[in-house]
């Protein structure tokens, strides 16, 4: 029991301090101008201009996504999506919502929901 407590102990404060190693590469994001979002490796928020091969993610600000990975966000009033040549997932405020390439999906007419997290699969 004491081991237990000293672990935790020693992993609260290395997350406190930001001396917490990660395993791979992480990388800072910043979702609507937050920086607290990190990204494993390769997942980026690209501009969506026409295109139409990302995820993308509508809402108030629309977002579009590229390559494998996952990313924390905080996107708010989010309506749609639509997988361009990407599956994956994203975690919401309403549930796993699962994407699948060259499909869309939508919330009830009149609801939106916070998206938290968006998973691309490889």
């Amino acid at each position: 029991m004491i081991k237990r407590i000293a672990c935790a102990a020693a992993v609260t404060a290395a997350l406190t301090t930001g001396t917490l190693g990660l395993a791979g590469p992480a990388s800072a994001a910043s979702v609507n101008g937050s920086p607290t979002a990190f990204a494993q490796p390769n997942i980026n928020r690209v501009t969506c201009g026409t295109r139409t091969d990302w995820l993308r993610i509508f809402s108030n600000a629309t977002t579009c996504w590229a390559n494998p990975g996952s990313i924390n966000v905080t996107l708010y009033n989010v309506y749609e999506w639509c997988g361009g040549n990407n599956s994956g997932y994203l975690r919401t405020s309403r549930g796993i919502q699962n994407f699948k390439a060259h499909t869309c999906g939508v919330f009830p007419p009149g609801t939106t929901a916070t998206v938290t997290q968006i998973v691309i699969y490889a």
